[in-house]
């Protein structure tokens, strides 16, 4: 906004285009070239459970964040057939399971604290729609501290690598979701 705050923006299912920006500009500018920007958002959107938030400063999206309820099939980004087997073994139930997929900030506004608010409302609508658990693969430090803020300071628990890229997977339990922690952060944007 013109006073240099954020604001947060759902992202609703239909939706391929930022319709609350200027221009309408495409979703797809946040993604790198080597990534098929369009079919990657088209899969998550269309996934059951997508839970998804724009950030937008002046109207302009410099932010982003989703996720959904961990598949049984392979997306573009995870084979969740061999995924979920694994999850069991560590006494996870797929179908109450919440996948983080994606998260990111355009870097001219990275190091700000935004991460930490897009993050939590995401979560915050996961919890509400009645998951129990919540998993991602990441290596990002970063990640790990913004979600151990969103969940009471629990660490995530390791929980196996992946079976095709090698990156470590962890889960967090929903119960330990801290709901003041997340009202701050999102008041802070809002």
């Amino acid at each position: 906004n013109e006073d240099g705050s954020a604001r947060v923006t759902p992202i609703i299912p239909s939706q391929r285009t930022c319709s609350a920006c200027r221009n309408n500009i495409p979703l797809i500018e946040f993604y790198p070239n080597y990534v098929d920007h369009i079919s990657l958002i088209n899969e998550a959107i269309n996934k059951k459970g997508f839970v998804g938030y724009l950030l937008l400063s002046d109207g302009n999206p410099i932010g982003f964040s989703w996720g959904y309820q961990t598949p049984r099939e392979r997306t573009q980004s995870v084979d969740f057939a061999l995924v979920n087997p694994l999850l069991k073994m560590n006494g996870i139930d797929p179908k109450e399971t919440f996948y983080g997929a994606e998260i990111g900030i355009i870097g001219a506004y990275q190091g700000r604290g935004l991460g930490s608010p897009l993050s939590a409302i995401r979560l915050k609508e996961a919890a509400n729609n009645g998951y129990k658990v919540f998993i991602t693969r990441t290596i990002n430090e970063r990640v790990h501290t913004i979600l151990e803020g969103v969940f009471s300071q629990e660490k995530g628990k390791p929980l196996f690598n992946d079976p095709l890229r090698g990156t470590p997977w962890f889960s967090w339990e929903f119960s330990k979701i801290d709901e003041n922690k997340i009202n701050n952060l999102v008041n802070k944007i809002s």
